[in-house]
């Protein structure tokens, strides 16, 4: 089945070579050459108004490069049989321009047109990106005749496929046979600035700018002294260009450069300014939002660092194919504002422009590691770690992401693998007091007790400033062998918290009088008033222990401004109240205690106190709930259990409570 719009163009093809053949007479067979030429010629007539009106590529601010350069200043007699080629270039139609030269060589030319029009056509090849004519163009004008115009061709050619030293050779040929040539001089400067040859580029802009003043000399100037380090002798070239220089771009770009003066001074807020001027007049510089937002970073402003960097990502979506320095630019400045977040401890604003960096830099990707955890997402925080490991694995970087990655997985309750992550970290940072902590960590979920001991005691013996591992240590060693560790070592004569632990060692295992003389030495050793309390404390309670009840209330009234809300010190003040038989005073001081969130053991020993208290006012039933009460909060308490039984036994005894078993608190225990 034919489609009807085939159909339709078929009959209206056929209709009108009809007509064709009736007005012209032509066979049919005939007529489909002549279409094939007029297509053509019709092609080439628009090709033709294409090309003649493409507009050349200027070469920086705004100031022609070599094309506009020398057809502006091509000035030829109308008789001239080049005049019509430099008519066609300066129209902006190469390929005439060229046809016209060739032309105009086969006539008798004098000697120096002949050798012009072998330049121009050098130049009008580079122009239409024909390196390799253009060359054969130069390199024949050199063969005709020594000139500094070819050698300034072969300069450009060499300079253009970065071919600096050929580039310098020529260029120096040209400006040695003409000494004002001021754009072979602005050249040789182009190429010594890129081989950071700022000494050499400072002599050719120099000569340049004598020769001829131009803006985008002066301004190249400018760099170059920078690259010397020579700031103040910039500076004048930058100002003045700022306030007298033509072209907008360029005014734009000696305002950023004068802002990046101003910052290196200390002025951020007039650098900013500055700045801000420059994108006033080049709006598309990436480079100049970045400065801007890495400027207003540095000066806390970081609400309109952001509205900067949201101007440059607007800016980058616009744009269907960015320019991979753009986009380098907007990651840089999503870094700046991201790690000032981070700094501040901002995980959500952090992690918001972090997200947006480049996220294959290790250090972006350690940062975002951390907020993840912060966070709780574990996850992610594993895959950025992840990537630090596999980029930069024996770099401080890496351990900080094993170490973290061991954390995350000791959290997860996969000791095994938190355990593999320290081990790998510690061959990274051999002996470190901390990952070997974290190690002993991973032992003690693994059951392996000694091991777990092993590492604390390692841990602390190579940093005896390392409290964790001492307690931790403390906890699940033999408290005869970390006193044995303490009493014999030096950090028990100077470190306050190895005096400390010496002295809870000694009042757990009741020896009172060595845990008193290690407290008292702790006291000494103390540097923070909490210190000083904390002995203080545990000291008082060694002395309540050998019933040493005025010391100990000298020791506790001493505390009572600082701690007066503190579980221990009421616990404590109801001990000395009770030894000191003010019954009503020790209940009063347990039940403050036991309103103020005291942890589980210590609950217990206030709920313990407090039946205590009930069963000497004969309230067996109410002491019974104080004893449960304290068993629920540490079933290892043995004394609570004893007399919970025996106030089970009389209340099945005697069924109430009576006079004669609050006679009897003598058996209490």
């Amino acid at each position: 089945m034919r489609l009807p719009a085939l159909s339709d163009g078929k009959r209206f093809l056929d209709r009108s070579l009809g007509r064709i053949e009736v007005l012209t007479g032509m066979k049919r067979r005939h007529l489909l050459p002549v279409a094939l030429v007029f297509v053509l010629m019709l092609s080439s007539l628009i090709l033709f108004f294409v090309f003649r009106h493409r507009s050349h590529d200027p070469g920086g601010f705004g100031v022609p490069d070599d094309f506009g350069v020398l057809t502006a200043g091509t000035v030829l007699h109308p008789q001239s049989p080049l005049a019509p080629a430099i008519q066609a270039w300066k129209r902006g139609s190469p390929w005439v321009a060229i046809d016209l030269l060739r032309q105009a060589q086969t006539t008798r030319l004098a000697p120096d047109e002949h050798l012009a029009a072998l330049n121009y056509a050098g130049h009008i090849r580079i122009w239409i990106n024909d390196p390799g004519g253009a060359a054969a163009s130069f390199r024949a004008g050199m063969a005709f005749k020594k000139n500094p115009g070819s050698a300034y061709g072969l300069g450009r050619v060499a300079e253009l496929a970065r071919d600096y030293a050929l580039a310098v050779r020529h260029y120096e040929e040209a400006v040695g046979m003409r000494a004002d040539f001021a754009l072979a001089w602005r050249r040789l400067g182009d190429v010594r600035r890129v081989r950071l040859e700022w000494k050499d580029a400072v002599v050719a802009y120099t000569r340049s700018l004598e020769a001829s003043s131009l803006d985008i000399t002066r301004y190249r100037l400018g760099e170059a002294l920078l690259g010397l380090g020579q700031k103040d002798e910039a500076r004048p070239h930058f100002q003045y260009l700022h306030e007298n220089a033509r072209a907008p771009s360029l005014i734009g770009y000696a305002a950023a450069r004068l802002a990046d003066l101003e910052d290196t001074r200390g002025d951020l807020k007039r650098a900013a300014e500055l700045y801000q001027q420059a994108l006033r007049l080049c709006p598309d510089v990436a480079a100049f939002r970045h400065n801007l937002g890495n400027i207003l970073v540095r000066a806390g402003q970081l609400d309109d660092a952001m509205a900067v960097y949201q101007a440059l990502r607007a800016y980058s979506m616009r744009s269907k194919n960015p320019a991979v320095g753009d986009e380098r630019i907007r990651q840089s400045l999503a870094r700046a504002i991201g790690e000032t977040w981070y700094d501040r401890q901002d995980p959500a604003a952090a992690l918001r422009y972090l997200a947006e960096a480049e996220r294959e830099d290790p250090e972006v990707s350690a940062m975002l590691g951390d907020l993840h955890l912060i966070r709780g997402e574990y996850d992610d925080a594993l895959v950025h770690y992840g990537r630090v490991i596999a980029t930069v694995p024996r770099t401080r970087l890496g351990l900080v992401a094993l170490v973290n990655s061991g954390t995350i997985w000791l959290e997860r309750m996969k000791p095994e693998r938190a355990l593999h992550a320290w081990k790998n970290a510690l061959e990274i940072e051999p002996g470190s007091p901390r990952i070997l902590c974290n190690t002993g960590l991973a032992y003690l979920a693994l059951k392996d007790r000694q091991a777990a001991a092993g590492a604390f005691r390692k841990a602390w013996l190579l940093d005896t400033s390392l409290t964790n591992a001492l307690a931790l240590l403390a906890a699940t060693s033999p408290a005869e062998e970390v006193i044995s560790l303490l009493r014999d070592g030096d950090a028990a004569r100077r470190i306050w918290f190895a005096l400390q632990t010496l002295g809870r060692l000694y009042h757990r295992k009741r020896e009172y009088g060595s845990a008193i003389d290690a407290l008292q030495r702790a006291l000494q050793a103390a540097t923070r008033p909490a210190e000083a309390d904390a002995s203080r404390l545990l000291l008082a309670r060694c002395r309540l222990a050998r019933d040493d009840l005025d010391l100990a209330g000298r020791d506790l009234a001493s505390l009572a401004e600082r701690l007066s809300q503190e579980p221990l010190w009421l616990y404590q003040m109801g001990i000395a109240a009770w030894k000191s038989g003010s019954h009503t005073n020790a209940q009063s001081y347990f039940s403050l205690a036991g309103q103020s969130g005291a942890r589980p053991r210590l609950a217990a020993a206030i709920s313990y106190w407090l039946g205590n208290c009930a069963w000497k006012d004969g309230l067996v039933g109410k002491a019974l709930e104080h004893y449960r009460s304290a068993l629920k909060s540490n079933p290892a308490h043995t004394a609570a259990a004893l007399n919970a039984a025996w106030c089970v036994r009389q209340l099945a005894a005697g069924g109430h409570e009576t006079t004669r078993s609050r006679n009897n608190a003598g058996t209490l225990r």
